[in-house]
């Protein structure tokens, strides 16, 4: 019996080492398709595309230009008074007195300015005596040199309107500041006189034009609140050209308020 015993745990002992190696053997190929079942399903997802998601915010709106100078936010800065001479062609040096209105910074080293300005005057004594002999030497067939000519004043009187752009390269609070100018302008003149009084030579004369301006002066740091400005200009005017030097003051109600 004791051979026959030791036969049955023999068997016994093998057919335990197969039936646990058999479990593992399951174990394992289980284990590597539950890992590919995983990779396979991750492969068929579509990526996430971050630029699709992007795309489907909706657009920004483009600024204006009145938004990207922030218009609405302007403030009277300061009111400048000023006086000087104009010198307009064919017409006799006058005075031009002129008050501008600073709105402050539109971006940094650009300033706004809207002005007024305004200078009276009468031709020349050449400008006169070359329109009248040219009118009498075409009206008279045979021009008579003993003939007396009485050549009289024509006056003239202009108001301009203009806006500037103001450019410094320094700050605002510095003491001496050099600028140049650029502008557009609307210039509305009257002319009189007996010589041309209800002809087509004073319809020509009177009217409104537009027309453009270029600057270019100092400014001078007085106080904190003061500014002394220093300017030579030049006015192109569809129905006038002209140069003209001023000089002014300027009390700023916000010295300290920069660009926004």
């Amino acid at each position: 019996m004791r051979p026959w015993n030791s036969v049955t745990w023999v068997v016994f002992l093998v057919c335990v080492t197969l039936r646990v190696n058999a479990a593992r053997a399951q174990d394992t190929t289980a284990r590597r398709d539950t890992t590919v079942h995983r990779d396979t399903t991750q492969a068929a997802q579509p990526p996430r595309n971050r630029d699709t998601t992007q795309a489907a915010q909706p657009p920004r709106k483009r600024e204006s230009l009145a938004q990207y100078l922030d218009l609405d936010k302007l403030r009277l800065d300061g009111l400048e008074a000023a006086g000087g001479i104009a010198m307009p062609n064919q017409v006799q040096t006058a005075g031009i007195y002129s008050v501008e209105a600073d709105y402050g910074e539109l971006v940094p080293h650009w300033r706004l300015f809207f002005g007024a300005a305004v200078w009276s005057s009468h031709f020349s004594d050449a400008a006169v005596r070359n329109l009248i002999n040219t009118i009498y030497s075409n009206s008279v067939t045979r021009p008579n040199p003993a003939d007396t000519l009485r050549y009289r004043q024509i006056s003239i009187a202009d108001v301009i309107l203009n806006i500037d752009a103001r450019y410094s390269p320094l700050r605002a609070q510095s003491f001496l500041r050099p600028y140049l100018s650029l502008g557009v302008g609307v210039n509305v003149q009257d002319a009189s006189g007996a010589a041309i009084r209800g002809t087509i030579i004073q319809k020509q004369l009177d009217g409104l034009s537009p027309g453009l301006a270029a600057a270019g002066g100092l400014e001078v740091r007085l106080a904190r609140w003061l500014i002394a400005d220093g300017q030579a200009r030049y006015d192109v005017l569809s129905g006038d050209r002209f140069a003209s030097f001023r000089g002014g003051i300027r009390y700023l109600f916000q010295p300290e308020r920069r660009a926004r």
